[in-house]
């Protein structure tokens, strides 16, 4: 199902707090990629798009207070009909999903290796086509961000997962 871009949509896309900001760059430093296909490319072919995975610990902070697991960005940008690789980069030892039903997707996201008390990150790739454009919904259905009071996971406006941590949306131009 495809819905349009609603006003509430629009103002949720890519929103993040400014201390989960600073929690994202003081671990990725200037290579955080803010998921939105690079532009100027031919119809129909490939892209990429790479979105991170933070632990709790990592000090990503929700409106309740507390630090939450966080994906970054929720939210994607990509074309209609070109084929889109994901590059998920997990900086947290648990393994996480993107469940996008609309889509079909259903993406297992390999935990990081814990080597002593840091976590080596891990990239799981997959590609995706979506065929027409519209706002697809993603949560992660793990059981994951209990030490937080599994608030990311608790149930948003939309379904399964907060917006700007464990949900969010593919947006197919």
């Amino acid at each position: 199902m495809t819905s349009t871009i609603s006003r509430r949509k629009v103002l949720r896309i890519g929103m993040i707090s400014t201390t989960g900001a600073a929690a994202m760059l003081s671990v990725l430093g200037s290579k955080i990629a803010f998921g939105q296909q690079a532009g100027g490319q031919p119809s129909g072919s490939a892209a990429s798009l790479t979105g991170y995975v933070f632990k709790a610990e990592q000090g990503i902070k929700g409106p309740d207070g507390k630090a939450h697991d966080a994906f970054a960005p929720t939210s994607f940008v990509l074309q209609a009909g070109v084929p889109t690789t994901l590059n998920i980069i997990n900086y947290d030892d648990g393994a996480h999903t993107i469940i996008a039903p609309d889509l079909g997707l259903s993406l297992l996201i390999n935990p990081g290796t814990a080597v002593g008390d840091q976590v080596q990150p891990v990239t799981t790739t997959a590609t995706i086509t979506v065929p027409q454009s519209g706002v697809y919904r993603w949560y992660c259905s793990m059981a994951c961000d209990d030490g937080a009071g599994n608030w990311a996971m608790s149930n948003a406006l939309d379904g399964n997962g907060q917006d700007g941590f464990m949900a969010g949306n593919f947006v197919v131009l």
